[in-house]
């Protein structure tokens, strides 16, 4: 080994700074941050029939959609309880979502998916939520779009007069909303399949609550 060999041994020892295999990205000598947690969260959504449309008739009928799903049914996620959270990329859950500041406001936006068993653990359709809305803290009357998909739905229904509320109306409600996370109500008076010519197929968001955390902010 001649002297220039020994000195670069010695730099690259005292400094490890010659290597370009030893860090997590590999090829390129490139760094990477720490990773991100995953996207979490809940929502419980009562369908019914709507209460405005003339004549209606819900077809999916009344029953609460829920992710994660819940083979008991019910109301999972409250104003004061958030429920099981799903946890994107774990048990074949998806959770994508954004809560970003636009001015005085919030750009909130997510995408929810669970897989789904009937009560005797049979595979039904998953259960799919998207939403969207801009709402300021502490406001109670944001309008936006959601989406829901289910088995007893099979096709997906939309509302794009919905309600969204941050703001807590009793006492020990936990809702509000920050940089990357939101815990809201929601409520939509018309939800109906956009791809159906039935006009009297009307239903409604009679209650809805939702939570999402580490979201992209």
């Amino acid at each position: 080994m001649n002297a220039r060999s020994i000195g670069l041994v010695l730099y690259c020892g005292a400094s490890l700074a010659c290597s370009s295999k030893s860090n997590a990205a590999g090829d390129g000598g490139a760094t990477t941050g720490p990773m991100l947690p995953a996207a979490q969260g809940a929502a419980s959504l009562h369908v019914t029939v709507s209460t405005t449309a003339p004549a209606p008739f819900c077809l999916p009928g009344a029953h609460w959609v829920n992710v994660p799903s819940s083979t008991q049914g019910g109301q999972q996620t409250t104003a004061s309880s958030k429920g099981a959270l799903a946890v994107d990329g774990e048990a074949q859950m998806t959770v994508e979502c954004s809560v970003k500041t636009s001015g005085s406001e919030f750009d909130v936006s997510a995408t929810l998916k669970s897989p789904a068993t009937s009560q005797n653990g049979g595979l039904t359709n998953p259960t799919i939520v998207l939403l969207t809305t801009t709402i300021a803290p502490d406001q109670s009357d944001a309008i936006g779009t959601l989406s829901v998909q289910d088995d007893p739905s099979v096709t997906t229904y939309t509302s794009r007069d919905c309600a969204f509320s941050v703001h807590p109306a009793a006492a020990g409600d936990q809702l509000g909303i920050a940089p990357g996370r939101i815990w809201a109500s929601v409520k939509c008076p018309t939800l109906r399949d956009e791809q159906s010519s039935n006009t009297s197929d009307v239903c409604q968001i009679e209650s809805g609550y939702f939570v999402l955390e580490t979201c992209t902010q």
